[in-house]
């Protein structure tokens, strides 16, 4: 079985992270990276902390998703992947969405629409078992090879997933480009 880390900021991440690990790589152990905040201040700050303490738990990998909120989703992923430890490097996506992961799930808003059913603001803005799994079916099934020429910074993203599973062998990643 693959354990699969993360680290993120919120209880959407946390979905967008099942939701993906369900699609490429179904059956795997998801484990929390645990930092004291609630912020993205606090994981920036934790981040190495957190990185340890995943690998120490047998994290195969390490998923890092935040916002960029105003700032360039690039520079933010630069400064930041340079937080993550040596020892964590090899098996650590880091993920920055352009606003925030709504701009990543939005990609398609027909296929949201149409899965969600009400507007994705509608859902509530505080976690629950209901939403977190309808957000994680959402990204399971969505049609990836559409979202992935709308959002650079997914696309980014996605390519280094990929890459590490094709490295490391323990996870398929398709070719979502040609679905």
């Amino acid at each position: 079985m693959i354990c699969i880390g993360y680290a993120v900021e919120g209880w959407r991440d946390r979905a967008f992270v099942r939701g993906l690990a369900d699609r490429w790589c179904p059956g795997t152990q998801l484990i929390e990276g645990r930092f004291r905040g609630s912020t993205g201040l606090s994981l920036r700050r934790e981040l190495a902390r957190a990185c340890t303490e995943l690998l120490s738990h047998g994290a195969d990998f390490i998923v890092v998703l935040r916002d960029a909120n105003k700032e360039d989703w690039q520079e933010v992923r630069t400064s930041e992947r340079a937080r993550v430890p040596a020892a964590a490097l090899h098996c650590t996506v880091y993920g920055v969405a352009e606003r925030s992961i709504e701009d990543w799930l939005n990609a398609d808003p027909g296929y949201l629409a149409a899965q969600l059913g009400v507007p994705l603001s509608q859902l509530p803005s505080r976690s629950s078992s209901q939403a977190e799994a309808l957000i994680a079916a959402v990204v399971r099934d969505a049609p990836l090879d559409r979202w992935i020429p709308v959002s650079r910074s997914f696309e980014t993203f996605y390519e280094d997933a990929r890459s590490m599973a094709q490295r490391s062998g323990r996870c398929a990643i398709p070719n979502e480009r040609e679905t």
